[in-house]
């Protein structure tokens, strides 16, 4: 009797220690930083606002766009590209914009019908953009991604789609699903991961300075029993690390990724909410 009540008691205490987020969904790019990260309360989305211009410079461009109340659509990679200056007539694909205008079209829309005319609209026109130019040494590389999270009758769902260049001029862009069966805890990386990998879930004695910030601390400590807005707390810190001089100097890899950054939550409880961060 005594055996069975310290094993009780042992298996209580071990599942109500904290446990740490499980390592991360990656998926590499070299254009942006998109952080989605699943707590008990719903997601919390962090992403950057750089993207490259066919001129070498950089702008601003939306990333987070709400869906319905309980949902979002999330964009990640180079979601705007634009043909070389040097062309006469010069046309552009830009997820973001499409994005944006089609849901300001449609604002009584439901979070499935959402999902299904974006991702059939961010098709249509990326293959009309993509599939009647030479990919050259872009051929078959991944390029940028559509993700859709949800919170609708408080069950979190997370799905979307990775889209990559053609492999030949005339071809059409491949396409890869993203789906998940969502869990609190559960980390989605887009873009180059080593700065969110090692300060969220990294064992190594890298960046320890910046693991030992408050919100990455309890990140990493007890990523799944926190509530969205302190995720979000933590997915702000690596953003900014990552756009530092600190950052790049430990992930030197040419990346195109800086502010403005634009964080959210989506929770059964509150649907989709900007931060004030």
């Amino acid at each position: 009797m005594k055996i069975s009540m310290l094993f009780l008691v042992c298996l209580t205490t071990l599942f109500a220690l904290p446990r740490p987020v499980a390592p991360p969904h990656q998926y590499p790019g070299r254009t942006g930083l998109t952080i989605i990260a699943l707590a008990q309360d719903g997601f919390a989305v962090a992403a950057d606002g750089a993207q490259l211009n066919a001129d070498g410079t950089t702008s601003e461009v939306q990333k987070i766009f709400a869906v319905s109340k309980t949902g979002a659509v999330v964009l990640a990679g180079q979601i705007s590209t634009q043909d070389p200056v040097t062309r006469p007539v010069r046309e552009e694909f830009n997820a973001s914009r499409i994005a944006e205008l089609w849901l300001n079209a449609h604002p009584d829309t439901t979070f499935e019908d959402a999902t299904r005319a974006l991702v059939a609209t961010i098709s249509k026109s990326a293959n009309d953009f993509f599939s009647h130019r030479n990919p050259a040494r872009e051929a078959g590389s991944y390029k940028f991604a559509v993700i859709f999270v949800s919170c609708a009758d408080g069950k979190p769902a997370l799905s979307g789609m990775r889209y990559f260049m053609p492999s030949s001029s005339g071809k059409p862009m491949r396409t890869e699903q993203i789906a998940a069966a969502a869990a609190p805890g559960e980390l989605w990386i887009f873009g180059l991961a080593k700065v969110p990998e090692e300060l969220l879930t990294g064992n190594s004695n890298a960046l320890k300075k910046y693991k030992a910030q408050p919100a990455i601390a309890r990140f990493r400590s007890s990523g799944v029993q926190l509530s969205a807005q302190d995720c979000l707390s933590a997915l702000d810190e690596v953003l900014k690390l990552a756009e530092s001089p600190q950052g790049k100097t430990f992930d030197p890899r040419h990346s195109v990724i800086g502010p403005p950054n634009r964080l959210a939550t989506i929770t059964a409880a509150s649907g989709f909410a900007l931060s004030s961060k």
